[in-house]
């Protein structure tokens, strides 16, 4: 135990995820297994990471990492955790509406625009002043497998369900961009019970995987020869039911990547 970081170092063994906690200039490994919380506050940034030779669909974390003085502390708060990675900001208690939105970044299922406000974790400190906690989502790309990301959203809305209480979340979102508008979309219009999102946002989303769609998303999500079925599947405007939430949805006209018609 390293007293001046609060973080537990066993020792390392084979199979197991490593916690990387930096605080103060200071970096320390822990293992996830042992389900260490490490104090946090609006400085500390919380990371996990897994072996490459760990299938990317498996989570590890059971708990959440709490801050110092539980829900007394009214200061906004950032949680990381897992592979594939979910980092959640929580906003102040005292400002906290009770919803949580994740940000679905797009990319044409080939890659992820996190970098920098539009699509990412930069959304954070927006949903954050509004009173939303907000958790970005960095899934596993398909490359064929469409049911790699389908089940990366699936686990991070129940990784958010299993702990609304200590998260402060009482309605859970998705906002999607672009591919990660589909993923979103998916979720919403496949997903049922607990899993299914209360409300979606679709920031220029690939809804349909038909003829008019965004081929390279279509590709990457189910592979260049697709079945009929398989289309029709995932093309979620043909998935509505009286049980879809609400989506909120909004094009860019002069859009020549995604066309106004895929969306």
């Amino acid at each position: 135990e390293d007293v001046s970081t609060n973080c537990v170092m066993p020792e390392a063994k084979e199979g197991q995820a490593d916690l990387i906690c930096k605080q103060d200039g200071i970096i320390c490994g822990l293992d996830v297994f042992a389900r260490v919380f490490t104090l946090l506050d609006a400085d500390t940034q919380v990371e996990f990471t897994s072996p490459t030779s760990v299938p990317s669909t498996r989570w590890f974390i059971d708990d959440i990492c709490v801050m110092k003085d539980g829900a007394d502390t009214d200061v906004a708060r950032t949680i990381q955790v897992a592979n594939p990675n979910l980092k959640i900001a929580l906003p102040k208690k005292s400002a906290s509406n009770g919803k949580l939105v994740i940000m679905v970044p797009g990319g044409g299922y080939s890659g992820m625009n996190l970098v920098g406000d539009r699509e990412g974790e930069g959304w954070a400190s927006y949903y954050n002043e509004r009173g939303f906690a907000c958790a970005t989502l960095r899934y596993t790309l398909p490359a064929g497998n469409c049911l790699l990301p389908v089940n990366d959203l699936k686990n991070a809305i129940k990784y958010i369900r299993d702990h609304a209480t200590e998260l402060g979340v009482s309605e859970i979102g998705v906002h999607g961009f672009s591919a990660g508008g589909h993923l979103a979309s998916t979720g919403a219009t496949h997903f049922t019970g607990e899993l299914r999102p209360d409300f979606q946002i679709l920031f220029y989303p690939v809804i349909t995987l038909r003829n008019a769609t965004h081929n390279g998303s279509r590709n990457q999500f189910l592979g260049t020869n697709p079945s009929q079925y398989m289309l029709d599947l995932y093309s979620n405007e043909l998935q509505v039911t009286k049980d879809t939430p609400k989506a909120f949805v909004m094009y860019y006209v002069p859009d020549t990547v995604v066309p106004q018609a895929t969306n």
